[in-house]
């Protein structure tokens, strides 16, 4: 893999929405006199390029938007404790057994050569599994090497009866302040609040911020299991890691056999039809898709490879029944992909 000279690519951003337009750059083909698509050598005179391999990786810096109250002291614990904000990064695609990946020596040149193969003349979106930790006790925990590195109080993509104050990865869906964002819901907690989490979202990427704890009482820094396992603290500072090419350093990179993302592709006249949903977001059972029907295989949804029991109905990862439905967001805020790359690509 090398990093893309910008002059390779276009790229159009607009209120969180991006567009990229790169150039194929492999697979060199030409047409025959039968009118038949021949694969040719690279050293050919002639032919067009079809495919792209490649991947992307997702990130706030702190010049662009600076993460507030970074470093809070605990003074109660006479400075002893501190609490450091950061904001995760992500790669698309990436996907991991547990406990592998970048989570492991062994198996981190897999993550680094996760790629996606694109082809010409297709419109491509991201999807993102957001996966969900909760833990509610406040002593002192273990983590278990033999439950992958979660402690053994985690409950791992699931919604269910569960309070989501004390849930990482989670979003909140309905209320005074969150409903006017029509972010899709895939279950509730025990008092009935819609939430989101231990599915895919696809069109819509989100950065948790998260906090990691410095203290004398436990020898170290320490963070929730959302983020890392025990043998991957250089997840939480600079280091010489390799990502691709000369890119290095993997800090803020949450764990990658939990944080699963893929490219998705979207025709054009699906682009049409989220377009025209009345909505930012939704799923495919709202009764406007009954005729304006999606091809589900082309969206990442809970019948396809989730990481740790996710994907479930009403986001419940004890459930047996998997959730089919094709959870979508198109922007939040003044953010609206659908509208965006149509008019970036002219669709009509």
């Amino acid at each position: 893999m090398k990093l893309l000279d910008p002059a390779e690519y276009s790229v159009y951003k607009r209120d969180g929405d991006f567009v990229f337009i790169i150039n194929c750059n492999r697979k060199k083909v030409i047409i025959n006199d039968l009118g038949e698509r021949v694969e040719v050598p690279e050293s050919y005179n002639g032919g067009i390029y079809t495919e792209f391999k490649g991947f992307i990786i997702l990130e706030y810096t702190e010049d662009s938007i600076p993460v507030p109250f970074k470093k809070i002291n605990d003074e109660i614990a006479d400075n002893t404790r501190s609490v450091t904000q950061f904001r995760t990064r992500i790669k698309i695609p990436q996907s991991a057994n547990p406990k592998q990946g970048l989570e492991s020596s062994s198996t981190a040149h897999q993550w680094r050569n996760q790629h996606y193969t694109f082809s010409a003349n297709t419109i491509y979106s991201v999807a993102r599994f957001n996966a969900t930790v909760y833990n509610k006790i406040n002593h002192i925990y273990v983590r278990d090497d033999d439950n992958d590195g979660f402690t053994n109080i985690d409950s791992v993509n699931n919604l269910y009866n569960k309070d989501p104050r004390f849930m990482v990865g989670v979003i909140q869906t309905d209320g005074e302040d969150n409903e006017p964002y029509e972010f899709p819901s895939n279950g509730a907690d025990k008092s009935g609040t819609k939430l989101f989490g231990g599915n895919w979202l696809n069109f819509s990427i989100y950065l948790p911020q998260l906090g990691y704890v410095v203290s004398d009482e436990f020898d170290g820094m320490r963070v929730n299991t959302y983020f890392h396992i025990p043998k991957a603290k250089n997840r939480l500072t600079d280091n010489n890691d390799p990502i691709a090419a000369n890119d290095t350093n993997t800090k803020w990179f949450p764990r990658t056999d939990l944080n699963w993302t893929n490219f998705i592709v979207v025709p054009e006249n699906e682009i049409k039809i989220f377009r025209g949903f009345p909505k930012k977001g939704g799923d495919n059972d709202d009764n406007y898709f009954n005729n304006n029907t999606i091809n589900i295989d082309n969206y990442m949804h809970g019948l396809k490879d989730c990481p740790y029991g996710g994907g479930k109905l009403n986001g419940n990862s004890t459930n047996t029944t998997k959730n089919g439905y094709v959870y979508f967001y198109k922007g939040f805020d003044t953010a609206d992909c659908i509208d965006f790359v149509s008019r970036v690509l002219n669709i009509q």
